[in-house]
């Protein structure tokens, strides 16, 4: 069994709508004086090294579900709001745009 809790974190590098949403998720973190998770000093290196990562292209979870399949898994579960489960409300704010998706997979 794997389990896999995952996001399209840098997918905003790519679609022009999600760079709009990240940088809304900016706006309210600020608005609302919490802490940015993306303001740290390596994050434009974190966004170089996405740019030439596969998954920060694809459309995520079904390129992940996708790729399972490829590799043997039959069972897969996938559950798109994990992230509403297991975030407190400062990641909620900070990863709107970016939803955590969790992936069972079972071969």
């Amino acid at each position: 069994m794997l389990l896999n809790f995952d996001a399209g974190w840098y997918n905003y590098l790519f679609d022009d709508a999600k760079a709009i949403s990240f940088e809304e998720d900016r706006k309210r973190v600020k608005d609302a004086q919490l802490k940015d998770f993306e303001a740290y000093s390596e994050s434009d290196k974190m966004e170089d090294i996405s740019r030439r990562l596969i998954l920060s292209r694809c459309k995520r979870p079904e390129t992940d579900i996708e790729l399972l399949r490829r590799a043997g898994f039959r069972l897969i579960y996938t559950d798109e709001e994990i992230g509403e489960k297991v975030w407190d409300e400062t990641e909620k704010m900070n990863y709107g745009s970016r939803p955590m998706f969790m992936l069972r997979g079972v071969k």
